[in-house]
This record gives C-alpha cells, sequence and structure tokens, in this order.
C-alpha cells in the first residue's frame, strides 16, 4: 500500500511540473484506479526530478540506510514481586503408587509382667475322713482400683446320716509374696429327710471378731480362721471356741449351702 501511494505521489509531482498543457486538458490523475498496474516505468519520470522534500516522510525511510544497532545494555535492577495469584482448582488425584517394600521387623519389646494369682479354698470333711478341696474360688492380683480383689463361688454338699458329723474349712494361697486375706462364709441347712430348708445355721466374718486380715501361703495353701461370733448354730457337738474364733465349723447330718468370699489384698 505504501508503494501505491508512493508511485502516485511521484505520478502526480511529475504532471504538475510538466505545465499547464496537462491542467488545460484536465488529465490529472486522481486516484490509483486511473493507473494500469505495471504501466508506470521509470521512463516515465524526468531524471533527477524528484528530491527527498518532494517524498512523505514515512517513505524516506526505503531510501535511508538502517541505523546500526548499539551495544546491549546491562540488566536493569530486579522488580519487586508481585502479589501472589489465587490458588487454582485440586487437580484430581493421581492413581495409587504400588505398595513399598516390607521394613525390617522391630526390636522386641518389654516382656510384660507375669500375672499374680491369689486363691480361696473351701474343704469338707465327711465322718472319720480328711478334709478334701471341695470348691476353689480364685482371682488375678493387682486391680487397678486398688481395692483389693475378691473371689467368690458358692456350692452343696451332703452330710449323710451315716457320715455324721461333718465339717467345712478354708484355706487360701497366692503367687505373691506378702498377700492377705479377709474370709466370709455362710452356711444354709435343710433336714436331711425332708428337704426342709432351716436357713442360715453359721456366719464367720474375717481372721476374727475384730475385721482382721491373715497372710496366705505363698503357692502352698495355708489354713484360715474365722470369727464365728458368741455361738455355734448348726447343731453339731463341736466345743465352741472361748475366743469365738474357728479353723473349722462341724455340722450335723442334712444338706448344706455353703456362700464364701475372699477379699484378697497385696502388702
Amino acid at each position: 500500500m505504501k508503494r501505491t501511494i508512493l508511485a502516485l505521489g511521484v505520478i502526480a509531482l511529475a504532471l504538475a511540473l510538466a505545465g499547464g498543457a496537462w491542467a488545460g486538458k484536465r488529465y490529472l490523475i486522481t486516484s490509483s484506479s486511473q493507473v494500469k498496474p505495471g504501466s508506470l516505468t521509470g521512463a516515465d519520470i524526468k531524471n533527477h526530478s524528484l528530491t527527498l522534500k518532494d517524498i512523505s516522510s514515512g517513505a524516506k525511510g526505503a531510501f535511508e540506510p538502517p541505523v546500526p544497532q548499539g551495544p546491549r545494555g546491562p540488566a536493569g535492577p530486579r522488580g519487586p514481586k508481585g502479589a501472589t495469584g489465587a490458588t487454582g482448582p485440586t487437580g484430581p488425584a493421581g492413581p495409587a503408587g504400588p505398595a513399598g517394600p516390607t521394613g525390617p521387623q522391630g526390636p522386641a519389646g518389654p516382656k510384660a509382667p507375669a500375672l499374680q494369682y491369689a486363691e480361696g479354698v473351701v474343704l469338707v470333711k465327711r465322718g472319720r475322713g480328711s478334709f478334701t478341696p471341695w470348691a476353689t474360688d480364685s482371682t488375678v492380683l493387682g486391680s487397678p482400683l486398688g481395692f483389693g480383689d475378691t473371689a467368690s463361688g458358692e456350692f452343696r454338699f451332703t452330710c449323710s446320716t451315716a457320715n455324721d458329723p461333718c465339717a467345712v474349712s478354708l484355706a487360701g494361697e497366692a503367687t505373691e509374696v506378702g498377700v492377705t486375706v479377709y474370709p466370709r462364709i455362710l452356711i444354709y441347712k435343710s433336714d436331711i429327710n425332708t428337704g426342709q430348708v432351716f436357713g442360715q445355721c453359721e456366719y464367720g466374718d474375717g481372721a476374727d471378731n475384730s475385721g482382721s486380715y491373715e497372710p496366705v501361703g505363698n503357692t502352698t495353701s495355708s489354713p484360715l480362721t474365722v470369727g464365728i461370733g458368741g455361738s455355734l448354730d448348726c447343731g453339731s457337738s463341736q466345743a465352741y471356741p472361748s475366743n469365738g474364733v474357728a479353723s473349722e465349723i462341724d455340722v450335723p447330718a442334712g444338706y448344706y449351702d455353703v456362700f464364701t468370699t475372699f477379699y484378697f489384698k497385696t502388702s
């Protein structure tokens, strides 16, 4: 487009210099549509008739040599850091990677302390026989509440007429040293012939009648005593101990329900 404008300017200038004859004949070129493309050549323009002042400033650049580029200047100082842009949306989760190899086994932890146990034993003797363990009530020692550990139970045994009299006694042991126990025993009697329930006939509470504890054997069962109060009430011929503390309770023929509780404490 610049070359077309330049050509038109050159033509207009040439015609103007040609004199009034052209003007009189109204052969002025007023637009590029009056000139057939490629019809004007250098022969149509008088040599040395055009100067730079006759050419537009925009067209002069085509005739001027390029200005040489100077050396590159030093880099300017770094500008201040721009504000952090808004966080973009979270991309989709990638696929799970393969499982890593199994790590080496860690060192063994400290061994847990062994549990300590205590048990109360209820023994029965019938006739001229010996005392035989009839029931065992056991518990783990070391309650986290610190109030001691209780074991209890119940059973029934028969003392026949042929075995009259029979007897009941208590014993205790523990796997830990320094364990004491507070024993309780409650005996209910029924008639050997009719089964009639007479109800409670004996009750022993504590190692004596003063609410005392007594030691138990360490891994060996040791006999226990119980405070029976002021009388023996099951109807046997047993002599009442003067201090009210009995190592056994004798009973005549009958059916007996025995309830026991052993309350253990560690020192």
